[in-house]
């Protein structure tokens, strides 16, 4: 009875547990070949991957409900200090009673905010340090992120890019601790559009992104240099593709949930 060579290529699937306020998994590579002949190894290298989500009211205060106890500003170059009920203190340029112009604004948990004000807002470039000692620079609208800014997670996260209305929305870089990196198109603060993923280990995915996962038309260029290329869902292989293992062999066709649809060759890629 003929014998059909059978062939096994594994991957740790490559998981989402994103919710709106903080945290998203993403776990990393894991390959297994297999062989009639030989079998190849690779040591799986497990992760948690926290994309963390802005979360800002908490900080940003509505003055509106929130009256000044005491407030004094120089007639001459309308800079002084205005106290709050809240415990907040804000040192700067006043007009009208107003926080208007380059100031700073502290608040009891130690966080603060030092820049341009308008009216009362946090409007035009500034700075703002959470008491989580995270730290934002760039550009403010009405109190929230609005244009290009960089933000440094204190555990060593890092975005830079565009926001708008207090979310990450539009191109950016997204760098991770561990050394993955994301470039690309944000949308609500996730990664959705074109973009490029780069893995610590050399992996990359060049592709289609929705709701921070693959969803489209992408290629990803494994470690081993095998290539994937075609559709996903879901955040594998699903629809038409093609995939070319180290060897050479290339095997087209359909791709469901990332298993290749064959009876002649068992191709089974999970992220």
């Amino acid at each position: 009875m003929k014998k059909y060579k059978k062939l096994v290529v594994g991957l740790l699937e490559y998981k989402n547990y994103f919710r709106k306020i903080f945290l998203s998994r993403w776990e990393s590579l894991f390959y297994n070949l297999s062989t009639r002949n030989h079998m190849i190894f690779l040591q799986p290298n497990p992760r948690a991957i926290s994309l963390n989500h802005y979360n800002l009211s908490f900080q940003f205060t509505d003055f509106t409900s929130n009256p000044p106890t005491e407030s004094n500003a120089n007639s001459i170059d309308n800079v002084g200090t205005i106290r709050f009920a809240d415990g907040n203190i804000y040192t700067g340029e006043i007009v009208n009673g107003l926080m208007h112009g380059e100031g700073k604004l502290v608040y009891p948990s130690g966080a603060y905010y030092e820049g341009e004000f308008l009216y009362d807002k946090f409007d035009g470039y500034g700075k703002f340090i959470f008491a989580s000692k995270d730290i934002y620079e760039g550009y403010f609208k009405d109190n929230v992120f609005h244009g290009r800014g960089r933000y440094i997670y204190a555990k060593g996260n890092i975005y830079e890019g565009d926001h708008k209305n207090g979310e990450r929305n539009g191109r950016g870089v997204y760098i991770f601790i561990f050394g993955d990196k994301y470039e690309g198109e944000f949308k609500n603060d996730n990664f959705d559009g074109k973009g490029k993923y780069f893995y610590s280990d050399g992996t990359i995915y060049v592709g289609d992104f929705k709701c921070d996962s693959k969803h489209g038309i992408g290629k990803c260029i494994y470690n081993d240099k095998s290539i994937y290329e075609g559709e996903y869902c879901g955040n594998m292989p699903n629809g038409t593709g093609k995939y070319i293992d180290e060897n050479g062999n290339t095997y087209t066709g359909l791709w469901k949930n990332g298993k290749f649809q064959s009876n002649e060759a068992l191709i089974k890629l999970e992220r």
